[in-house]
């Protein structure tokens, strides 16, 4: 692994870079794009991470060259940044360079007719409001980073459920709990809505609104804000699996592709979001280790668990 030089103010984004890097199907998309693609950021980038994979190289030159091209996309980048608006404004910024519309998005973007069962139906739905969400074009920012989620409120009168669908590249966590998976579970709890007006019944009544994942991401992106500037610590779990948060285990169906591991963690070290310092916390695989990368400098831990406030978690789907 290798450090990234800091050319003022911009250890968000070598710490951005650095946890990008260890997530195996962006690395690998990035790199296999390698002066094929025609944006000048994914070329950039991909040159990056190709002098990351060389033990003996430096990387200041690459890095030098993507700080100029992200200079053309994004204002104040010499200024100190937030970490987790830089992950979206440079995945966003990919994203609109490469996405392609497919050819078969037409009959997605229609209102699907009802089905005999009633999963059907939801497949058909989310199917529909994932085309929606991505109309204007896919790309490997969407394959790898998005995921879905639906909402369910049942009316506690007459029974009836309604859904909402989203369209998710993270999941923000705002409860603060000992472990990321204690977390998880009270992001995903029911949740009791009083003065609620069910549009079939017409009562007002307490329901239950529940949240639960569709379509999982291959990167899972996980934001903990409410850690940042508060004494409570939290356990990243290097291993968790999302299969009860699901609606198919819900509903009672086997699925599978649900456990994730930990691969890197954005953390900040200061008293505010726009200042302070940046670095990361990255599961090197080739060794079978944590590292913690700040800037130029690599350092091997003797184990994960250390006092540090994690921003930004990503886990890649095992």
């Amino acid at each position: 692994m290798r450090g990234l030089m800091n050319y003022g103010n911009t250890c968000y984004i070598n710490a951005a870079i650095q946890c990008l890097y260890q997530c195996t199907p962006f690395r690998h998309f990035v790199i296999s794009s390698n002066s094929s693609s025609r944006s000048a950021l994914l070329n950039a980038l991909a040159g990056v991470f190709a002098a990351m994979q060389q033990p003996t190289a430096l990387t200041s030159d690459e890095m030098a060259k993507l700080i100029f091209v992200l200079r053309t996309r994004m204002q104040r980048l010499h200024e100190q940044g937030d970490v987790q608006e830089f992950f979206f404004k440079l995945l966003d910024s990919l994203h609109d360079d490469i996405k392609i519309v497919p050819d078969t998005w037409g009959k997605y973007l229609q209102q699907p007719r009802q089905s005999a069962t009633s999963i059907e139906n939801l497949r058909k739905q989310m199917r529909h409001h994932w085309a929606l969400s991505t109309k204007d074009g896919e790309s490997g920012i969407t394959k790898i980073f998005y995921g879905q989620c639906i909402t369910q409120i049942k009316c506690s009168k007459c029974k009836t459920l309604f859904h909402s669908y989203e369209t998710f590249s993270t999941l923000t966590l705002g409860t603060q709990c000992s472990t990321l998976s204690e977390s998880l579970s009270v992001f995903f709890a029911d949740e009791i809505i009083e003065g609620w007006k069910c549009d079939n019944c017409g009562q007002v009544c307490p329901s239950t609104r529940t949240t639960r994942l569709w379509k999982l991401p291959p990167v899972l992106m996980i934001t903990l804000p409410a850690y940042l500037f508060q004494n409570t610590d939290i356990t990243t779990d290097e291993d968790i699996d999302v299969a009860k948060h699901t609606l198919q285990a819900a509903a009672g169906d086997n699925v599978g592709g649900t456990r994730y591991g930990l691969r890197a963690v954005a953390c900040h070290a200061g008293s505010d979001i726009n200042s302070g310092h940046y670095f990361a916390i990255c599961y090197d695989s080739d060794t079978a280790s944590w590292l913690q990368i700040d800037d130029t400098s690599v350092t091997a831990l003797d184990s994960r668990q250390h006092r540090c406030k994690p921003y930004t978690v990503f886990y890649e789907r095992l």
